[in-house]
């Protein structure tokens, strides 16, 4: 099969709380797929997990809106499939199962959190025999989870603010005098599998903390509490196959206390600043700490692990290993940076799927 002639399926969506940023992701790529080289089409995903996704990619129009990603997916569009994949209960790879899956050469993952993020469609994947771009099951899995991360963090030399874990039938009491013993307030408290800063909270009082382990510990069974480190936070991504990590941002929230949800996404949310305004000894030493995250957590093609700097100090916060990729996301504006197009950076990254699939032959 000739290149111009390769399907690139773009799944976005899914079953986490950051369904709405994954269909900004997964549109923008969309737009930006070289269409001498692509056939692109979109496999939407609710938050129920079905999907839907044209039968006749070369009837898509090439781009799509996310008001249109929403509409469809309450009324698929008329000669469009509908499906459940429920990657977390099919693991088998067996090919009845993938009879009715999506026909592409390449599925370019735009998903985020929870089902998309953390391993298990990539396992179903790859037990299926499906090229498809960033990480591999088990690095997605190990990245997904805050806690293991910082235990490699810690495994291969990556500075990291102190941690504890809170199992959720600790009391709460009990939890919270010993957040208090081993950390100090204030702290943050986390879920372990928590993406786009949901899940959340920075606390400072004895209450915030109780509350927050309530809260944050009704739907998971570990509860991460770091020592809160104040600085300015920073973020750096990496992309395989250049000689070093990608120009960090520095990100300068303007209302919330931390890289919120809200202000990662609202239009008068945090400013970013690429490349940088720190030394540049300390750019060259995130980019460092950066690519040694990536490597440590068996990432493969690109990532990006954010930091805090405190003045003297900087500290890994956690990686992502499926960073958004909207045309005003971190990652695209640090390959700017060095002159990768967003266009070339989604045409990069099919080509290092396409590689990893060939070698794994």
């Amino acid at each position: 099969m000739a290149s111009a002639e390769l399907r690139i399926a773009v799944l976005m969506g899914g079953i986490s709380p950051e369904h709405p940023v994954s269909l900004a992701s997964g549109c923008g790529i969309l737009s930006q797929l070289d269409p001498q080289r692509f056939r692109g089409f979109p496999v939407l995903i609710s938050c129920e997990n079905v999907w839907i996704w044209p039968t006749n990619p070369a009837l898509f129009p090439k781009e799509m809106t996310v008001a249109q990603a929403e509409a469809w997916l309450q009324h698929p569009p008329e000669g469009w499939a509908r499906a459940r994949f429920d990657a977390r209960s099919d693991k088998t790879g067996e090919p009845g199962s993938m009879l009715l899956f999506p026909q592409a050469d390449v599925f370019f993952l735009a998903l985020h959190g929870v089902g998309g993020e953390d391993g298990t469609l990539q396992t179903f994947l790859e037990a299926a025999g499906q090229t498809f771009t960033g990480s591999g099951s088990a690095g997605s899995k190990t990245a997904m989870d805050k806690i293991l991360s910082k235990e490699k963090y810690r495994e291969q030399g990556i500075p990291t603010a102190p941690w504890i874990v809170i199992a959720q039938d600790d009391p709460v009491s009990f939890a919270a005098d010993c957040v208090e013993k081993e950390l100090g307030l204030p702290a943050v408290v986390k879920h372990p599998t928590g993406g786009s800063s949901i899940g959340v909270a920075v606390v400072k009082t004895r209450a915030e903390l109780e509350a927050a382990l309530v809260e944050i510990g009704a739907d998971t069974e570990r509860i991460l509490v770091e020592a809160f480190i104040p600085g300015r936070e920073a973020t750096c991504g990496v992309l395989e196959g250049y000689r070093t990590a990608l120009p960090p941002t520095e990100i300068r929230p303007k209302k919330d206390a931390f890289f919120s949800f809200e202000e990662k996404y609202k239009q008068d949310g945090a400013e970013e600043i690429t490349p940088a305004a720190f030394p540049a000894e300390v750019n060259a030493e995130m980019q460092r700490l950066a690519a040694k995250a990536h490597a440590a957590l068996g990432l493969s093609a690109y990532s990006r692990t954010d930091f805090i700097w405190t003045g003297h100090a900087l500290n890994a916060l956690e990686t992502n290993n499926l960073p958004g990729f909207t045309p005003k996301s971190i990652l695209p504006q640090q390959a700017a940076c060095i002159g990768l197009s967003y266009r070339d950076l989604v045409t990069q990254i099919i080509e290092r799927a396409l590689a990893r699939s060939q070698n794994q032959d």
